[in-house]
């Protein structure tokens, strides 16, 4: 598992991860220890939201180059919070291929998107709010 979460306001990034071997053996991978890199984009023909869509992730120590792509790129979803906020995010199932020490390995992952800049009120909800 890898993350990357970044502030919108300062432009901070908080990264990290686990890598949990065959012989259930966990390693904890620091933000150095890892690069996640987004090569492609999508964007949402609804929300008009651009988010990355393949990426190659690459882990030195442990010996994987991995390229990550989604099974369809439109996985963006929608949540209305309270009728107030429409909050757009992207997550769903995404194929893996590449090397481990060298090796061909494939597999499967899980990716979420969300970008709290990306909040906007619901139509009329201002409105709602104001009176």
């Amino acid at each position: 598992m890898a993350y990357q979460l970044r502030n919108n306001i300062t432009g901070e990034s908080l990264s990290g991860g686990s890598h949990y071997s065959a012989k259930n053996e966990n390693a904890h991978l620091a933000a150095a220890d890892f690069q996640l890199v987004p090569l492609e984009f999508w964007v949402s023909p609804r929300s008009k939201q651009r988010y990355p869509v393949k990426w190659r992730l690459r882990i030195p120590s442990q010996g994987y180059d991995l390229l990550i792509e989604p099974v369809i790129p439109n996985q963006e979803l929608n949540l209305r919070l309270f009728k107030a906020i429409n909050l757009n995010y992207w997550e769903g199932m995404c194929k893996v291929t590449g090397t481990h020490n060298g090796k061909p390995v494939t597999g499967n992952s899980y990716v979420e998107i969300t970008n709290p800049g990306s909040a906007k009120p619901a139509r009329g909800a201002a409105a709602a709010a104001a009176k």
